[in-house]
């Protein structure tokens, strides 16, 4: 693919003011500006081969972007976004600033995303496969990226075009800070659901802030519940995704009263009275000795008891209701 040179850039800053966005081939084209070879010439200011009037140009070209993204606008011209170029590329900090602070702003997860892990189950029916890398365990797969939206970006295969926000329709996200508010604890719990950590037994350790989200995790890996994590480039939107059909049950543990976990720990010896009154009590506790792999496994199997056996009494309604009414029906 040609480079676009300072003129194609001006001329398709216009066309995006006039018109509202730009193709996807000419999103590509300026893209393609920002490989390792034009970063070290053409956009380097110590290169010989340095092209002011490009950088000109595409300093005009994101603010540009910028001021369509504030405007709630989406569209091809956010392809042209890279987050690759760090901070350390002074002559280029500049130039992107204006755009990415504006779809930082906007906070989408679809625009910002840089990273998904997906297990092997939701791995093998995933239609973009060469997307992804198998991790050192081989256990699950990953996904890194630097280039906007690449939720809703057309990638073509033999099979047809595919994005991965279509995939996502059977998806439920839930954001990090409803599982303890750290991009660290959902790896965690995504590493503990499929079976390719155990659970820690930390030596300081916040119960209320990560008892929920680790007792998912195990009730998840006891069920054989598929998920996968989405981690934003700023490590803000990060969120833990599992099935839609999934999502009452995965509900439910998630609202499970706290003291019936912490009274089921207390009846099964896991703490005594004392450390379950400073649980109750306090918003947060800490201790060296807290027995946190015992309470979390302890709490995953009471909570899956307690919905199998609901969702048993359920079914048993629901079949006395409906013999019920068949014998009034044959009276």
């Amino acid at each position: 693919m040609k480079h676009p040179d300072s003129n194609e850039i001006k001329q398709l800053t216009q066309k995006l003011r006039t018109q509202g966005d730009i193709t996807l081939n000419e999103a590509d084209k300026i893209y393609s500006l920002f490989s390792e070879n034009s970063i070290k010439t053409k956009l380097n200011c110590y290169s010989r081969k340095y092209d002011r009037k490009l950088l000109l140009s595409l300093k005009d070209w994101y603010a540009t972007v910028a001021e369509e993204i504030r405007k709630g606008r989406r569209g091809n011209f956010i392809f042209t976004i890279t987050f690759k170029i760090q901070t350390f590329d002074i002559n280029l900090i500049d130039v992107f600033l204006p755009a990415r602070e504006a779809l930082k702003e906007q906070g989408r997860l679809e625009d910002l995303c840089g990273t998904i892990i997906m297990d092997k189950k939701i791995y093998s029916a995933f239609p973009l496969k060469f997307l992804f890398d198998t991790t050192d365990s081989g256990s699950y797969y990953e996904m890194r990226n630097y280039r906007a939206g690449i939720y809703y970006y057309p990638v073509k295969t033999n099979t047809g075009t595919y994005t991965i926000s279509q995939f996502m329709d059977n998806f439920f996200s839930i954001e990090k800070d409803k599982l303890g508010g750290l991009t660290s604890i959902l790896l965690k719990v995504f590493r503990i659901a499929t079976n390719t950590e155990k659970v820690p037994q930390e030596k300081f350790f916040l119960a209320r802030f990560a008892i929920k989200p680790y007792t998912l995790a195990a009730f998840m890996r006891n069920e054989n519940i598929p998920c996968m994590v989405t981690v934003d480039t700023y490590d803000d939107k990060s969120a833990f995704i599992v099935e839609k059909d999934k999502m009452p049950m995965i509900k439910k543990v998630l609202e499970f009263p706290f003291e019936m976990l912490v009274e089921n720990a207390l009846n099964h010896g896991i703490i005594n009275k004392e450390v379950a009154k400073k649980l109750l009590d306090e918003n947060y506790f800490m201790h060296t000795d807290f027995p946190v792999k015992e309470f979390v496994e302890a709490s995953a199997e009471y909570v899956g008891h307690i919905i199998r056996r609901k969702k048993e009494w359920k079914r048993t309604k629901e079949e006395i209701e409906d013999e019920t009414e068949w014998l009034v029906e044959i009276r």
